[in-house]
């Protein structure tokens, strides 16, 4: 299932999921799940060009986030989901929106996390 700011789609195809994500490209903030049949989920939260990532194995898991070395730990992101919360992440654990999009649709086909990003067990 794809969740793009709070609405559900089923079933949807590759195409279906490229032009969506590419469709967010132009949003300042948006909040994306895609979560499999198997329960396994991936979350990405956008804030203009950068995004926050976070893979969950199962409902309830403490999951995975990811972390890049480049930026700075204490510098915190606004992030606003789709029922108008506001989360704060910072900036080191998140990455550009192009790779957020890769790793979407890596998850997509493979329902892991993309092996080719630098994951945190939190």
């Amino acid at each position: 299932m794809l969740s793009l700011n709070g609405k559900q789609y089923k079933d949807v195809s590759r195409e279906f999921l490229h032009r969506s994500l590419s469709l967010m490209s132009d949003e300042e903030f948006c909040e994306i799940w895609i979560t499999a049949p198997e329960g396994m989920s991936l979350c990405c939260l956008k804030n203009k060009h950068k995004c926050f990532l976070m893979y969950l194995r199962f409902e309830g898991d403490s999951g995975f986030t990811i972390r890049n070395q480049r930026t700075s730990e204490s510098e915190l992101m606004k992030f606003v989901l789709s029922n108008g919360q506001v989360d704060f992440y910072p900036s080191s654990w998140t990455t550009s929106y192009e790779t957020g999009k890769n790793a979407l649709e890596y998850f997509y086909s493979t329902k892991a996390m993309d092996t080719r990003l630098r994951w945190n067990k939190d």
